[in-house]
């Protein structure tokens, strides 16, 4: 029987999880997608909005295209079905699925090593930290070998209300896909996470926690000029990509890191949640023993 485990949430204070050793950083971003067309999908929606008082007209969802997180996931890990076996495969999403499906059991079909598969969701854009955390658990308490875990984010609101302040939805459907691999670490990462935190005190917080003079990269959630200590060195990642775009970011540069020694800080914040959550990432004589 595998063991199960309770995530508090994080505090002011911070929640740090274990250093993780990772070896590859991939980032999918996907086309327009299926329409919809199957009637039970309408239904299935329209149920669902009247629970929360809302309600879909007939031609809802025409002209609507959608990237199911079964379709996303699938393609972000065909390149690992003929690789080594997984333990563990955690999917983060900071948006919900656009339609019905069973993403879980089909990663734990597709996946070499027949790995346990779960979700992290209301997160906001922090759930990638969270399912880190959780990765670093379960290699502490269960003994979890190779990991991956999984950010998803889609553009398809199911509804058309305001969305909250702070919210920004995505512009593209995206995946970042994550290996933790402790016999083949490229770097390793270290995740933080922090509530209720004003905007105001992020550079204080980012200057405590990671030291001065670092290289970053922000995600959506900051300014990379007002939002980090003075003598940092931070550019932006992608826009339009709120929960994937600081690890787009990683993916793209990871390659000349590799090559060298050194580290470097991705960090965003959730400005709906108010939460803050920053990524050490280091490479070669730099890394934790």
């Amino acid at each position: 029987m595998r063991p199960m485990f309770l995530a508090a949430p994080p505090t002011t204070t911070g929640r740090t999880a274990a250093t993780l050793p990772f070896s590859q950083v991939n980032h999918h971003i996907f086309g327009p997608g299926r329409t919809y067309t199957l009637e039970g999908t309408h239904i299935y929606f329209a149920d669902l909005a009247r629970l929360y008082g809302l309600t879909h007209g007939d031609d809802y969802f025409d002209g609507l295209t959608r990237n199911s997180f079964t379709e996303m996931a699938g393609e972000a890990v065909a390149p690992f079905t003929a690789g080594d076996p997984f333990d563990l495969v955690i999917m983060a999403h900071s948006t919900p699925d656009p339609e019905p499906g069973w993403p879980g059991p089909s990663l734990t079909q597709a996946l070499p090593g027949g790995p346990l598969a779960f979700g992290i969701a209301e997160q906001g854009t922090a759930a990638t930290a969270t399912a880190l955390r959780v990765a670093a658990e379960y290699a502490a308490s269960a003994g979890t070998g190779r990991s991956l875990v999984l950010a998803l984010e889609q553009s398809v609101l199911l509804h058309d209300l305001p969305l909250p302040d702070g919210v920004v939805p995505p512009a593209r459907d995206a995946v970042a896909a994550l290996v933790l691999d402790p016999a083949d670490p490229a770097g390793t990462v270290t995740p933080r996470q922090y509530a209720d935190v004003a905007l105001r005190d992020v550079p204080a917080l980012l200057g405590e926690a990671h030291g001065a003079g670092r290289n970053a990269i922000t995600g959506q959630g900051l300014d990379p000029e007002r939002d980090v200590p003075a003598d940092w060195q931070a550019g932006a990642a992608p826009s339009g990509l709120p929960a994937t775009g600081i690890w787009a970011a990683l993916a793209r540069e990871l390659p000349a890191l590799r090559a060298g020694e050194g580290g470097l800080v991705l960090a965003d914040y959730d400005r709906e949640l108010r939460y803050l959550h920053t990524y050490e990432i280091t490479f070669g004589a730099e890394r934790p023993a």
